[in-house]
């Protein structure tokens, strides 16, 4: 959400002493517009990782010839899906973990 973000943003800019910003707090920076409930900004960063290699089927009895020994080149891709959340309970929270295996 934007307001969110904006808020957290000047929150950062005031605390580290910026002259440049106004930093008076105003009803959009306390409040969620839809409610009354004041906004909590938890900070997070999420987080992808992929991982490629490149394999070669091979002929446990080689010729010599690459193109007559390789059955089949591969590539695989591992794909890591992580969340990072900050604040005094911060925590590391794990998404789906997958192997893509592709037939070059």
């Amino acid at each position: 959400d934007f307001l969110i973000w904006h808020a957290s943003l000047k929150k950062s800019a005031c605390a580290l002493g910026s002259e440049e910003i106004n930093c008076t707090k105003s009803p959009s920076d306390l409040h969620n517009p839809s409610s009354t409930a004041s906004v909590e900004i938890t900070p997070t960063v999420d987080v992808v990782v992929n991982v490629c290699t490149e394999y070669k089927v091979c002929t446990l009895d080689p010729s010599g010839i690459e193109s007559e020994d390789t059955w089949v080149p591969l590539r695989t891709t591992f794909v890591q899906k992580l969340s990072l959340t900050g604040g005094p309970n911060g925590r590391i929270s794990r998404g789906d973990e997958v192997v893509q295996l592709e037939m070059l």
